[in-house]
């Protein structure tokens, strides 16, 4: 045989063991590089056969599902019909950094497993425990609570789950869980008692289970605004809010008022706050006379307020004043002082302190005369959230455009407008 032709019978034999070990190869690679992928899906369904991608945000035009949040980064199903894996991110926490976490749906829409891949918040929330409380949950998330002092964090977590939960139902794959009556009315809370929650909606309350008479769950609204309760009465589920001036009403899982119907459960309401509702400081009332020109202030019932003002007066000068108090930067709360003219103008506004923890902050630009000077004349026809806006301080800005609202909604509740 020529040299030739050896060249040429080694050349084929090579290409042929290449394309041998090619096919040999080529489906360990892949399968090698599917397990990669999946990896973080296997952690939380270790008995998953495989998984056929149905949204992946990098991907996204390939995705036929429907009402998919930021939060949400990757919706797969398990092809043996195990349920489904979604991966989440959110950035809601209290350092705003990225909470990774994966979670593992029954076909039932039961959370099945839960795994915490990336945690960077300063505030532990219990990163070995809380994620396991949600195990075993419906799209309700009944069995799951806010974690008093890292409510950032803990409602960041949460409302990524529920973000997750809603891609599933939302597209068919999963049927939603029923709410109770119980759940709806807490779910209420936030709105119907805005003293409950921060500018974002997120819950700041302290959550206990009591028994007075009817009432059955109490949430005290960490800002000293009052607090509400879960009652029972004749098989009927309502809820009693309580502002900090003892006014109590009653509402049904729709949010509608049936205070007349429910004397029973005002009276529960009123005895347990007896000796609890939180009163004025002396520095704050000092604080609002000194805005009213040492006006003389005598206090007004807050009939009907229910949101962050905790405190009403009339100033012998013809004048109101409020004492408002919502939440700032890190959930702390912050006092403003409003003045307000029989006509529903303010006259003055004032706070305790515009930018809480300055030394965290070096962005943002304020001349505080002339910030507290632009809520002048403003009333509830005229005033706008960017009256309130400091460039570089989001959530003094969110507090004090609350604090704006509230003061303008509880004079008009107290006129009767």
């Amino acid at each position: 045989m020529s040299n030739k032709l050896k060249v040429s019978a080694i050349l084929v034999v090579t290409i042929a063991i290449l394309f041998a070990s090619n096919l040999i190869t080529k489906p360990l690679i892949e399968k090698n590089n599917a397990s990669a992928k999946f990896e973080p899906l296997l952690e939380v369904m270790s008995d998953a056969k495989d998984f056929e991608v149905l949204y992946d945000v990098n991907d996204k035009e390939n995705s036929q599902l429907t009402d998919v949040a930021d939060t949400v980064v990757g919706v797969y199903k398990e092809t043996s019909g195990l349920g489904y894996v979604v991966l989440l991110s959110t950035t809601q926490g209290y350092t705003h950094e990225p909470i990774n976490f994966t979670v593992a749906f029954s076909s039932e829409g039961i959370i099945t497993n839960i795994a915490l891949t990336n945690y960077p918040e300063s505030k532990d929330f219990g990163k070995n425990t809380y994620p396991q409380t949600y195990i075993g949950q419906d799209s309700t998330l009944a069995g799951v609570s806010i974690v008093a002092g890292v409510t950032f964090s803990s409602s960041a977590f949460k409302n990524a789950t529920l973000d997750a939960f809603n891609v599933l139902t939302a597209n068919n794959l999963v049927e939603a869980g029923k709410m109770s009556d119980d759940q709806a009315l807490t779910q209420l809370l936030v709105t119907v008692f805005t003293s409950m929650a921060n500018p974002q909606g997120v819950a700041q309350y302290e959550e206990s289970e009591i028994s007075e008479g009817t009432l059955f769950k109490a949430f005290k609204a960490l800002n000293d605004g009052g607090y509400a309760f879960l009652a029972k009465e004749d098989d009927t589920t309502t809820m009693a809010l309580v502002n900090n001036d003892g006014c109590v009403k009653v509402v049904d899982i729709e949010g509608n008022d049936v205070t007349e119907a429910h004397s029973q459960v005002v009276a529960d309401a009123l005895s347990y706050v007896n000796d609890k509702l939180a009163g004025a400081a002396k520095k704050e009332v000092k604080k609002l006379s000194k805005l009213a020109d040492n006006a003389e202030l005598t206090e007004i019932v807050m009939n009907g307020v229910y949101n962050s003002v905790v405190k009403a007066y009339s100033t012998s000068a013809g004048d109101y004043g409020f004492i408002v108090k919502t939440y700032g930067y890190s959930n702390q709360v912050m006092t403003s002082y409003y003045l307000i003219d029989a006509s529903g103008n303010i006259k003055a506004m004032t706070v305790d302190e515009i930018i809480l923890q300055k030394e965290y902050f070096d962005s943002y630009t304020l001349d505080e005369d002339s910030y507290k000077s632009g809520f002048v004349g403003q009333n509830s026809s005229t005033y706008t959230s960017d009256v309130a806006l400091i460039s570089g301080a989001t959530m003094s800005t969110n507090a004090i455009d609350m604090a704006t609202k509230d003061a303008l909604a509880a004079f008009a509740i107290i006129k009767g407008e």
